[in-house]
Parts: C-alpha cells; structure tokens; sequence
C-alpha cells in the first residue's frame, strides 16, 4: 500500500491533538510530534506540516473559554496566535538543526490556475532546501464561509447572482489534502483525537468497530463531533478520498498515542488507510478540489449516461437550465435535476451565452451544429462533494 521510505509526507495536526482536555496546549505531546517528523527528515523524507491552533493560542492568551466565537473574536485569536505558534515550532525544530517556513493561504490563493502553480513553486523550493513548510489557513483575513454547504440551485436561473463558491479549507483537512494531490506527497497523515474511523461514532456507541482499510463501497456514520476544531470526521473522510483519488495514500490515526507518526510509517495497522486510487491531472485537481464554482448546468435525466462515454463534450442540448452567472473559462458544477453532483468543468462560454442556447428558445437561438458548453478535456466527472 505504501513504500517502506517514503519522499514527501504531509502531517496534520488537528486542535485536539495540539491540545489538552482543557484546551491548553499540549506541550510535551507536540514536542515528542515535532521530534518524530524531524526524525523522518533527517532520514531524507521531505516533510510539510499543517498545523491548526493558532486560534486557540489566541484564546489561551486572552483567557477566552474555548469553543464557537464571532468572526472577528476569531480573527482577533488567529492574530495573536499565530505568531506564538511559529515561535514554538521555531524553537522546537530549531533543536533538531531545522528550520521552518510560514505559509499563511486563503481561498483566493487557489482561484487562480498561476498563482496555485506558484503556490507549488514555492513549496518545493523549501523542501529542496531542507525547510519545513508550516502550513495554515489565514484566519486573520479570512472571512468566506469555512464550509461547502449551500446548493447551488439556491439562485434560479434569472434570479440573483450565483453565489461564488469555493472548497472548504477551514478546518485544514482539505487544505491538507489539496497541497497533498499539488506537491504529489506519498502520504497524507491526517492526526485527531481517534485512532481511525470508526462505523459509528465511537464517543457515543461502545461498540463501534474501527476500519482498517477504507473501500468506495464502505458506509460510515461520520457525523462525530467536531469539538475544538471545526472539522469533524465527515471532512477528515472526504479529505481523505479526495487526497486518495489525486494518487496520495492517506491515513487517518490519532496523534495522541505515543509514537503516533512513527507507529503511522512502521505499522500499517494503525489508523485508517485510504489507498491511492489513481492519479488526476494538475488540472483536474485543481477543478475538483481548489477551484471557485461560479455556477452549475443542470444535465437532462436522459443524458446523464451518455456523459460517460469516453472523450464526450456537454453540449447545449444536453443541459435543462443553467445556475449562476460565469464567464467562460470558470469552473462550474455539473447536476442533475434532483441536485445530484455528477461532475466539474471549466465552461467554454459565459452563463448568459449557456442560457441562450438551453431551455425553451434552444431552437431558435442555437448555431448550425453542436454548441459545446463543456469541452471533454476540460471535464471531470463523478461524485467528488
């Protein structure tokens, strides 16, 4: 499943390993963490950290209770934390002759293909140079929605704009797994306070069972508690898959046992491992998993299997309506009527044009031949929320 040595692995530490029961920071714990990832670089592995709780440092210094707070409380926290923080993973790494770089990103360093592709320069220009990358959302600026929730049928075709939606990152799980699938890291270890997932939530049901190996066929009830962080097993698992389904091996363990990273690399019972399945293109990672929805074009019930063919384009006759208001070159969804996600794709022409040429007045206002909407090399499908 995965090689003995493996070159480039990602951590993340989630705000319930990084901390104690009583949300101060878990020094001795985060000590023993740092010395084991230094372990592994010194043996030649390349090793990226993100990292949550600056938040919580913030907090701590305020003397703030743990748990929700308004954005700007948040932010104040994120402010204040952050640089604490670094100082400890400064000095920690610094002990072992590291050194370590801070990477602050928020969505807006994903929208665009080039500054994603500078994103990637940049990190393996550290790496070369035996850098620890410290990787974390901005949370000072930050202000968009944390969570990918909201449908995108919420705007009628003719109704008000489509609001512009992007992955999820908030919570650091898939921001993980989309610097994993960039950087073509050969492990993603996701660490939370469980030892894997579990069939059902193991806080609450005694005897739920813990999976070894995650399968497209299995059913989990991953509704678990997010706690300190604002993640939850729901998004560690579908962080997991989408890392998994870029070509990087992924495992979901706890980062409370002693020995958690070196029990992850020795010992491939421990955790929940999620198989590379394959390998999608930088573009395709980048539409799946990075990029802005601007809209969505909803697919006619009888044309939704004749997208699966091989090397097939959308074309305007296949669509029922239109959501959003895109231009060409933006990355849409692709529905069906019932709002099931069926795929991603880079729209060859703006919403208005798309509309035009769908619906009721097709007919009338469609050119000779086939109107493309969505080209076949700029489209990815399958069910990737």
């Amino acid at each position: 499943m995965l090689r003995p040595s493996p070159n480039r692995i990602i951590v993340k530490l989630g705000t319930r390993v990084l901390t104690s029961d009583d949300g101060c920071i878990a020094m001795d714990r985060l000590t023993s963490l740092i010395a084991q990832m230094a372990d592994w670089a010194g043996r030649g592995c390349e090793v990226l950290l993100v990292s949550s709780g600056a938040v919580g440092l913030g907090r701590d210094t305020l003397g703030l209770p743990p748990g929700p707070s308004d954005l700007s409380t948040r932010q104040a926290c994120a402010a204040i934390g952050q640089g604490r923080l670094m100082g400890i993973y400064e000095q920690k790494f610094g002990h072992h002759g590291l050194v370590c770089a801070q990477v602050l990103l928020t969505q807006s360093d994903f929208d665009d293909e080039q500054r994603y592709s500078n994103l990637s320069s940049t990190l393996n220009t550290l790496l070369r140079h035996r850098v620890i990358p410290i990787i974390n959302e901005n949370d000072v600026v930050a202000t968009e929605e944390l969570v990918y929730t909201d449908s995108v049928a919420a705007a009628p075709p003719k109704g008000p704009p489509f609001r512009r939606h992007g992955v999820s990152f908030g919570d650091n799980d898939q921001l993980a797994a989309i610097l994993a699938a960039k950087l073509d890291a050969d492990l993603l270890i996701l660490l939370t306070d469980v030892d894997g997932v579990y069939d059902k939530n193991p806080f609450k049901h005694p005897d739920a069972q813990r999976i070894q190996t995650w399968a497209v066929s299995t059913k989990v009830d991953a509704q678990q508690d997010p706690g300190a962080g604002r993640g939850g097993m729901k998004s560690k698992i579908r962080s997991a898959c989408h890392a998994a389904q870029a070509g990087c091996t992924t495992v979901i363990a706890s980062g409370r046992l002693d020995g958690a990273i070196h029990r992850v690399l020795s010992d491939q019972s421990t955790g929940t491992w999620f198989p590379a399945a394959g390998h999608l293109s930088p573009n395709q990672q980048w539409m799946l998993h990075t990029a802005r929805v601007g809209g969505a074009m909803y697919l006619k019930p009888d044309q939704i299997e004749c997208l699966q063919k091989p090397q097939t384009s959308l074309l305007a006759d296949s669509v029922a309506k239109i959501a959003g208001s895109f231009q060409a070159g933006e990355v849409i969804e692709i529905r069906a009527l019932d709002e099931t996600p069926l795929g991603r794709g880079t729209a060859s022409c703006a919403a208005d044009t798309a509309r035009a040429w769908t619906g009721s007045h097709a007919l009338q206002a469609l050119p000779v031949g086939p109107v493309v909407l969505v080209r076949w090399d700029k489209l990815v499908l399958g069910n990737n929320q």
